[in-house]
């Protein structure tokens, strides 16, 4: 039997109570509280009753316990193994935390220095041990967190040189990841980095981003996993004249994180979650990208043509406002705001020259009607002119005669046919109306030259070209069409043309993005992970591809 003190690992349903009395403590679980080596413990959680698993407890004047014993059988009086669990150097208290797929190594010290054989062990099928016969075992944590805290055990015992194995003891451990995703009232943008959405699970091997406007701040939701408590992590700004984490109090396992943006007009770094210390292992790491806000105002004119009944507007009086809080709502992961003005009501311009009720424009030239709205439609900056509808001719450049296996078209048109005119691509080749045509498909493209799948059925002249119905198109003014749409896909076209004209975004072949370029797709997500561009090379990054002059 011994009297002297011990180091204890507290494990579940302990209690200052229970530990003095299995160790019948002279002065009970009071004569553990106030004694001097326990200070750390008191400084940490300042009540008894609060103890945590994984704390120490120094155990003075430990007076062993008696456990059953058989009928008639004089009662086994045993105290803890003289043996205890430490960090790797063998001094520190050792880590109640692994961090999810990473690795801990803990050191067994006997109290006495006695030599003999060491034996590690876990029943945790989320733990892998290596060198289990030695003073130090490596742990390997696999990639599923623990489902409570402590849940993980591993124990060690001693088997001392000629003499028997000794009881082994034991150390909780917790398995912990800190997931980060959009906050409810998240003021600018969180991109998960999967592939089909923005808010999706982050793929292995990459880190979520969160965007946030210069000398302002944001939120994102942080979830951490495994049983773990906020007090067993740090966030820590990689660089915190860019971006850092505001934490006040000790939160729970999920909480609203605010990260402020500082004053940079384009800047990221990160902030990584570490386990246990600022310093101890990585469990989690979230981009922040800061922006100086990029902002636009646009004037809408909604025209009409009063001696054309079929340029009648749908919407002559659609809401602006509306319009830029949708806008708004779709920039905001990118730091960008828009400004929408106009008069009330549509304006009458004599433009509908061609009478197909339409708003006639042509690659790379300047229409009449064109310059008749331009005329009528002066102010100043940039300008969004909405019509009933819009088509864009691409004019013959010769007349093609029936039985042609070629057109060749204007030669101003050469990069629009580059582009648009893909091999495979079915187009309406004929007037400005639509009329006397025929359907054609591209076989081949030589400057503005397009061989033919098959041979013309009629006779086509100047007046004649590729005609394509289009929902808007950027530039200064931009034109956005209304025939047949919502004034919801109105809203979103404003938002997709502005984003050409004055955000810098190219149209993508990605769906679920405002810059997609087909009509019909109603999804705006703007991303941080690069998306395949739909007719240049490469991806684009939308956030970083602002201009944040």
């Amino acid at each position: 039997m011994s009297n002297g003190g011990f180091e204890y690992t507290v494990v579940r349903n302990d209690t200052l109570w229970i530990i003095a009395r299995r160790y019948r403590v002279t002065g009970g679980w009071r004569t553990i509280w106030d004694h001097a080596n326990n200070e750390t413990l008191r400084n940490t959680r300042g009540n008894p009753d609060r103890l945590q698993v994984g704390d120490r407890v120094y155990i003075p004047g430990a007076r062993g316990n008696t456990a059953p014993a058989a009928s008639g059988a004089a009662p086994v009086f045993t105290i803890p193994p003289p043996y205890r669990i430490f960090a790797e150097d063998g001094r520190s208290r050792p880590s109640a935390i692994m961090v999810k797929g990473g690795t801990l190594r803990l050191k067994a010290v006997h109290n006495d220095g006695a030599a003999g054989t060491w034996y590690w062990s876990t029943a945790s099928p989320k733990l892998t041990l290596t060198n289990q016969t030695t003073v130090t075992v490596t742990i390997t944590a696999g990639n599923r967190t623990s489902a409570s805290a402590g849940a993980e055990v591993v124990r060690v015992s001693f088997t001392p040189d000629g003499g028997l194995a000794q009881p082994s003891i034991p150390h909780n451990l917790s398995i912990i990841a800190v997931v980060f995703s959009p906050a409810r009232l998240q003021r600018y943008g969180f991109d998960g980095m999967a592939a089909n959405s923005a808010t999706g699970a982050t793929p292995a091997g990459q880190y979520p981003h969160l965007s946030v406007k210069k000398n302002d701040q944001t939120s994102v939701l942080v979830t951490i996993q495994g049983g773990a408590r906020a007090n067993d992590v740090h966030f820590v700004s990689n660089d915190t004249s860019i971006a850092e984490p505001m934490i006040s109090g000790t939160p729970p396992a999920q909480f609203t994180l605010r990260v402020r943006g500082k004053a940079q007009d384009k800047a990221e770094t990160f902030i990584k979650v570490c386990a246990g210390s600022a310093t101890g292992p990585e469990c989690g790491r979230l981009y922040v990208n800061v922006y100086k806000e990029k902002t636009c105002t646009a004037y809408v004119y909604k025209v009409q043509d009063s001696h054309s009944a079929t340029s009648r507007l749908q919407f002559p009086n659609f809401d602006l406002e509306v319009a830029e809080a949708t806008i708004n709502g779709y920039w905001k992961p990118s730091v960008g705001t828009a400004t929408l003005e106009g008069s009330a009501g549509a304006t009458d311009v004599r433009y509908d020259l061609d009478q197909n009720g339409k708003l006639t424009l042509e690659p790379n030239q300047t229409t009449a009607e064109e310059r008749k709205i331009s005329t009528a439609c002066n102010h100043a900056g940039q300008k969004i002119i909405v019509v009933k509808g819009l088509v864009r001719m691409a004019y013959l450049q010769t007349a093609a005669a029936r039985g042609a296996n070629s057109i060749t078209l204007k030669p101003v048109y050469g990069g629009y046919v580059a582009e648009k005119m893909r091999v495979g691509g079915t187009f309406n080749l004929c007037d400005a109306k639509g009329e006397n045509g025929e359907e054609i498909e591209v076989s081949s493209v030589a400057g503005t030259t397009i061989t033919l799948a098959s041979a013309l059925t009629r006779n086509h002249g100047t007046t004649h070209g590729i005609l394509r119905e289009i929902l808007g198109l950027s530039g200064n003014p931009i034109f956005v069409a209304e025939a047949g749409l919502t004034e919801r896909v109105i809203r979103e076209t404003y938002g997709h043309e502005l984003g050409h004209s004055i955000m810098g975004w190219l149209d993508l072949s990605a769906i679920k993005n405002l810059m997609y370029h087909s009509a019909g797709n109603t999804d705006t997500e703007i991303r941080y992970k690069p998306q395949a561009r739909e007719f240049d090379a490469g991806s684009e990054n939308q956030w970083q591809t602002v201009r944040r002059t």
